[in-house]
């Protein structure tokens, strides 16, 4: 079959049965359930397992399939994938994530955040399936204030045992990483303010108080503090 490529996505030129399908399949699809809990930021979201169980019985329906590859770069990952109809016409794409500065992971475990975060959005978006993302919607630059000083930085509250969020919870770290990295800020500096103030570094911060350290960092008063060097109280 002819192909033609608009914006990125490659697609057989007649569309009319995958078009057709794809509309069947998005009303047939209801939302996610969010069925994991970010213990960072004390939300609830839809993992891809959720995602895909959502998804599936729809394709199954409407004679589609949905391949996913991995796709590797330098700095970043994500995946390449083919919606394809029994008609033989079909479309393709790619998501990309980049791995950030993702401290505490090898690199094929930043790489299979990566892929994991892009099989979840690639699906989401293609059926218009609500997850509930786990970072994106919880940290919002605004009113935050900066983390309270400890007295014990670095270890869980009642255990004695120090907190490593970059090996307990990958996925919802690289999030994090992500969202600083969208507003410039590089996490040696974040940490280097955090330790000159008496606060845990920022994977070391305790659960009651990581969503809050997440939005005051990303906030405009956070960032200048940060950037700046000044105890962000002003």
């Amino acid at each position: 079959m002819e192909t033609i490529t608009v914006n990125g996505l490659t697609m057989t030129v007649a569309q009319d049965q995958l078009g057709s399908a794809v509309a069947s399949a998005q009303a047939m699809v209801g939302t996610a359930a969010k069925n994991r809990k970010n213990g960072h930021l004390r939300s609830r979201y839809a993992d891809l397992e959720s995602v895909i169980a959502a998804v599936k019985p729809a394709l199954a329906a409407n004679g589609l399939a949905c391949p996913m590859m991995p796709i590797t770069e330098p700095g970043r990952a994500g995946i390449r994938w083919v919606l394809m109809h029994k008609s033989g016409q079909w479309m393709s794409g790619e998501c990309w994530h980049d791995r950030g500065n993702a401290k505490g992971l090898t690199p094929a475990q930043a790489d299979g955040v990566c892929h994991s975060y892009a099989r979840r959005y690639a699906l989401s978006a293609l059926f218009l399936v609500a997850t509930g993302d786990d970072v994106d919607g919880d940290i919002q630059p605004g009113t935050a204030s900066p983390p309270a000083r400890q007295a014990k930085p670095g270890r869980a509250a009642g255990t004695g045992r120090r907190i490593d969020r970059r090996k307990t919870h990958p996925d919802a770290w690289s999030g994090f990483i992500k969202a600083l990295a969208e507003h410039e800020i590089p996490l040696e500096t974040l940490d280097a303010w955090l330790v000159k103030n008496g606060r845990p570094r920022s994977w070391e911060v305790p659960d009651d108080a990581f969503s809050k350290m997440c939005n005051w960092a990303i906030s405009p008063a956070g960032r200048k503090a940060i950037l700046g060097g000044n105890d962000g109280n002003e």
